[in-house]
């Protein structure tokens, strides 16, 4: 299958790629003739994929996809993905407020009995062994979104297990693109990041010919970067366009970003959640929002604000913004409705930072004066400043990216006006008084 839409029977180098190094560690059975649309038998039912095999698909297009024609032989269990959830529970007690799971209770109450076919536990093997941790990142959104549905809709067995098996397969589409997207240090461009945002496109694809799979499930997976503000990707949906179960998904998956990248995991949910106030609806807003205050912190050992340098840029690109407010509100109400579709939700967006920015106080004080006020007693305000400074840097920086990406269609005197706007609140001279 390609990544960008081309015949479904072409062979993808990246899965392919994947596929070969399953192949290295489980055996992966051909499980039915594997023939090109010339008629020619390329493997046999009951041959072993191997290295050797690679180049001989890659000359060829299939009859049926080639997903279709494979298994994989001691794949990821059921029984495994409910003995990580049992660890994922007791490691994060959020995860198991958020859930409603009660302390001791088995996994399977959460996460059992999904009845995943051969061929998405095959796909999810693949999966897992293609960059570390990936198993337990599905697990984790998978868990979390099940629980969440049970929670707003009790009595809904057939969405909660739904979910549960969406959360599982929801970033198989990274299996198809350029692996080196996925890498933590890479610097992204504009063009690789137009890449990235197609992964819930072919995970959708996938799943929609996938044996065992539903249509609800590519649905959910297809939304899962979707925001209820219409700022997410890749269809940019809005209001109802936006169901709950795409924003179950979402959120179990946003949120399961915030536990794996910070450091205090109930802080940094309770920060970020507060940035995210118009992208999800107010009662899964409020499960989170209760999850994260019914988990008690320690203090944390005393050490110096790693986040004031932040602190002091976020304060200027906030006072850049000020400055320019009034040019961006006459271009959201020009005539101009390609200007205004692009630039209404940014600015929607932006002041919602902005408000949740100066509701917090960092635009108060100067970075020096704060790290005064914040002693080392302050264990609490401090890791809150840490993580609103990083929530807020990161999601300027997204906001940026959004903008950028969007601009390249609209015509070019318009994505001028776009591009000197992005750079003048990025300019590095003197803020505006």
């Amino acid at each position: 299958m390609q990544d960008q839409g081309a015949q479904t029977e072409a062979v993808n180098p990246n899965y392919l790629n994947h596929l070969v190094h399953t192949a290295a560690l489980h055996e992966v059975a051909v499980t039915d003739d594997i023939v090109s649309q010339s008629g020619v038998k390329l493997l046999s039912k009951g041959a072993r994929m191997s290295a050797e095999m690679r180049e001989r698909l890659l000359e060829h297009k299939l009859t049926r996809p080639l997903e279709d024609c494979l298994e994989v032989q001691g794949v990821v269990s059921e029984a495994q993905v409910q003995a990580l959830a049992e660890e994922l529970l007791d490691e994060h007690a959020i995860l198991r407020a958020a859930t409603g799971a009660q302390p001791g209770a088995a996994p399977q109450s959460l996460l059992g009995r999904l009845g995943l076919s051969a061929e998405m536990l095959s796909m999810l093997t693949v999966y897992a062994e293609h960059r570390e941790g990936r198993l337990r990142h599905a697990v984790s959104v998978a868990l979390l979104a099940k629980g969440l549905a049970r929670r707003l809709r009790p009595g809904d067995v057939d969405l909660h297990r739904m979910l549960g098996r969406a959360g599982l397969m929801h970033d198989i589409g990274e299996l198809y693109l350029d692996p080196g997207l996925w890498q933590p240090e890479a610097q992204l461009d504009i063009q690789q990041w137009r890449h990235v945002m197609t992964h819930p496109v072919v995970g959708h694809r996938v799943l929609l010919r996938m044996p065992g799979a539903s249509v609800a499930e590519a649905e959910a997976v297809l939304c899962h970067h979707e925001r209820l503000d219409g700022f997410g990707y890749p269809r940019s949906l809005d209001g109802e366009r936006f169901g709950l179960e795409g924003q179950i998904l979402a959120l179990a998956e946003w949120l399961i970003g915030v536990l794996e990248a910070g450091t205090s995991a109930a802080v940094h949910a309770r920060v970020a959640s507060t940035l995210v106030l118009g992208e999800f609806n107010n009662d899964l807003l409020s499960l989170l929002l209760e999850a994260a205050a019914s988990v008690p912190h320690a203090p944390a050992a005393a050490a110096p604000l790693q986040g004031l340098d932040r602190v002091h840029s976020l304060q200027i690109a906030m006072r850049r913004y000020r400055a320019r407010a009034g040019l961006i509100q006459a271009l959201v109400a020009s005539d101009n409705e390609e200007m205004r579709k692009l630039l209404r939700p940014c600015r929607l967006r932006f002041e919602r930072l902005l408000l949740a920015f100066s509701s917090a106080g960092l635009d108060a004080q100067a970075p020096q004066q704060l790290a005064e006020m914040l002693g080392p007693d302050e264990w609490a305000v401090r890791l809150e400043v840490e993580a609103m400074a990083r929530e807020f840097d990161w999601r300027l920086r997204e906001l940026e990216r959004v903008v950028l990406l969007r601009s390249s269609a609209l015509k070019p005197g318009d994505q001028a006006v776009v591009l000197d706007l992005v750079a003048a609140l990025k300019d590095e001279g003197p803020p505006p008084a």
